[in-house]
């Protein structure tokens, strides 16, 4: 069984180190990040941190950051050792459909295996409608997603 929920309190330094293991491997020349660096999201009330957890086990993070008129998964993580399960489809799914509306995410350039996640994946959940593959809006992506998600059934 797969759990999306927002991020206990509890869970805030395996967040904070995970979170620093995930940027690591996404942008390998940033460095040693300070710990609470990502602080600041927990009192920013556009954004909600979501926990992975799969069999009881916690295994990945999501940011989402709610703009004015569109959601944005900022930042989706599942662990390497769970990767290539099926964690991160449920996952993603079950984030989006829990917000329903327009969305947007950028697919990072410099793991090849997060485009063909997005890539893959995004056709496949059926309560997105008007998928789009846009250009990248950030230094480092290899292009991006528009879709709308309507309340599933």
């Amino acid at each position: 069984m797969i759990i999306v929920s927002s991020l206990p309190e509890s869970h805030k330094d395996w967040f904070d180190q995970v979170a620093r293991d995930y940027f690591l491997e996404l942008i390998p020349t940033i460095g040693n990040l300070p710990p609470g660096f990502l602080d600041p999201l927990f009192s920013d009330t556009s954004y909600d941190v979501k926990m992975i957890v799969a069999d009881e086990e916690c295994v990945g993070f999501a940011i989402i950051k709610r703009h004015e008129v569109v959601s944005e998964l900022a930042e989706f993580c599942v662990l390497p050792m769970f990767r290539n399960r099926g964690v991160g489809a449920i996952a993603a799914k079950k984030c989006f459909e829990e917000n329903p509306g327009h969305w947007t995410l950028g697919v990072a350039g410099s793991l090849p295996g997060t485009a063909r996640f997005w890539d893959s994946i995004l056709p496949k959940i059926d309560t997105l409608e008007e998928l789009e593959q846009t250009a990248p809006t950030l230094e480092g992506q290899s292009h991006g997603y528009t879709f709308f998600v309507r309340h599933s059934k």
